[in-house]
């Protein structure tokens, strides 16, 4: 634990898990050749302590060095996604699902890309996509919004039917499609 000292409590975390071959959160976790798993690891606790421009460089240098390391395309996407670089979000998750179409979580993440990015249709089938694989109930209300921004009322309300039954209530579900609707009205 000397190695860790001076580090902070999530920072420490983040390496331990890494260094211990555990799924760090980021589904289809493959591991890489040391150099580029301590820069991988490094970028994490960047990310973590909120540093994203030194992480996704470090993300980017993983990249470089193993262009098959999928975790490192997946988690350069959250942190462009954090930062609200929706596009490159969008093509690191196209990676992401080239090298491995399993993980659910990089069909989830791109729908929202293509969601902040106007692109409702393919934001619904990539939703619909993750669901598949997974069975997320965010996808519920995901969808919902994507309807109402695409002017789809009924199947924005279908949507919120399904969201009620998969257990989320029906005030949440009405705010969605309240905020989605206030959001057209403002031109987003």
């Amino acid at each position: 634990m000397k190695a860790f000292a001076g580090m902070s409590l999530l920072a420490s975390l983040l390496i331990l898990v890494s260094a211990c071959g555990q799924d760090s959160g980021t589904p289809g976790r493959r591991f890489a050749a040391p150099e580029v798993q301590e820069k991988f690891d490094q970028a994490m606790v960047y990310s973590g302590q909120g540093r994203t421009v030194d992480s996704i460089a470090l993300y980017s240098e993983a990249i470089e060095l193993d262009p098959l390391f999928v975790n490192a395309y997946f988690d350069r996407a959250v942190d462009h996604y954090a930062m609200t670089r929706y596009e490159q979000a969008r093509l690191d998750y196209d990676r992401v699902i080239e090298l491995d179409p399993s993980i659910a979580k990089a069909f989830l993440n791109r729908g929202r890309c293509y969601q902040k990015l106007g692109q409702h249709e393919k934001a619904i089938a990539d939703f619909d996509q993750a669901f598949s694989l997974e069975p997320f109930k965010a996808v519920y209300s995901l969808k919902t919004r994507s309807y109402v921004m695409m002017g789809k009322q009924d199947d924005a309300g279908r949507e919120l039917e399904l969201g009620v039954t998969a257990g989320y209530t029906r005030h949440y579900m009405e705010w969605v499609i309240e905020s989605a609707n206030k959001a057209l009205r403002l031109g987003y």
